[in-house]
């Protein structure tokens, strides 16, 4: 039983620390949150249908993903940026 219940307790813990919450624009196709994720620890800018990745104004970034998007600042690419929601954005609300 205390095996069961650890467990899942671990699931949920694991589930609940890669929970993104972002906002879709008008335009924007449906993206899965795990997609979302991948995109962002890799430092996109934009998403598989075109769309722009924005993070919303005073969003804490998580250091794992700020220390990522220095290396590739770093090597000259280009990572999210603060933005504003527009029809053709995904905006990042919270990590």
């Amino acid at each position: 039983m205390k095996k069961l219940l650890i467990i899942i307790t671990a699931a949920l813990f694991s589930i609940s620390a890669f929970a993104i919450e972002f906002e879709k624009g008008a335009n924007v196709k449906d993206i899965h949150p795990r997609m979302l994720r991948k995109l962002l620890i890799q430092g996109k800018t934009k998403a598989p249908d075109g769309s722009k990745i924005k993070i919303a104004p005073g969003t804490q970034i998580p250091s794992n993903y700020r220390k990522k998007w220095d290396e590739i600042k770093l090597s000259g690419g280009d990572v999210p940026s603060e933005g504003s929601a527009a029809a053709d954005v995904i905006l990042i609300k919270g990590f």
